[in-house]
């Protein structure tokens, strides 16, 4: 059976015969064999300039991205940081209310150092223009978001959801699969923000489309 073989599978990753080896009966041997298939498959899966497919989506999964100035915000920032922290951005869609990225980490500041940073500034930048705009609702959203989830933070205001999704791209394939998801959001059943990808304004499916930098400069680089 599919059991019996998967065990059989999982007792010689640990270097033992299932037939005539006495430590099947000892249960710490099996916690070693999980620690050590962890670590091979970390070490199989990464590399020195590992890539990511990125998801990070606004509290309370509000829609706030209908905004061209706001949208602007994403851009500008993710062009700082691009630079800052020595990124490759290969694809991108800002949603109504949440993003997807395609990243390539080049320099020392991993992907963590890139989200951190980038969330934390794009929320400065977002709050103000709110409070500038006086668009109370939105704030009121991220006031109570922050009372919510970051009380113990003493933030007053939560742009983000505090947590940012990563799967990191190990094949060509992969990565393909990950870019046509990012350019093909806009269009899916329950968004039908655009008929075609290429027309939506803000992702990578429109440069990849038309060559141009427009409204933001894509790394073309292969994987």
């Amino acid at each position: 059976s599919l059991c019996i073989d998967f065990l059989i599978t999982f007792l010689r990753v640990g270097g033992l015969s299932p037939f005539r080896d006495s430590r099947i009966l000892d249960p710490t041997f099996y916690v070693t064999i999980y620690f050590n298939m962890k670590r091979n498959r970390s070490k199989t899966y990464s590399n020195e300039r590992p890539t990511y497919f990125i998801t990070t989506t606004v509290t309370e999964h509000t829609k706030i991205f209908f905004n061209d100035d706001l949208c602007k915000i994403l851009l500008n920032n993710l062009e700082f940081y691009r630079n800052k922290l020595k990124f490759f951005i290969y694809g991108y869609v800002i949603m109504p209310n949440h993003i997807h990225l395609l990243l390539q980490q080049t320099g020392e500041k991993n992907i963590s150092d890139f989200m951190r940073d980038f969330k934390k500034y794009t929320s400065v930048e977002i709050i103000r223009f709110c409070q500038k705009n006086d668009l109370q609702e939105l704030l009121k959203v991220f006031q109570d978001s922050a009372r919510k989830y970051m009380a113990k933070r003493d933030l007053l205001y939560q742009v983000w959801q505090e947590r940012f999704d990563d799967v990191l791209i190990w094949s060509e394939k992969q990565f393909n699969v990950k870019l046509d998801y990012i350019h093909n959001n806009p269009v899916q059943e329950h968004w039908k923000l655009v008929d075609e990808p290429q027309k939506y304004k803000y992702s990578s499916a429109r440069n990849y489309e038309s060559g141009d930098d427009l409204p933001f400069r894509i790394d073309r680089l292969g994987y």
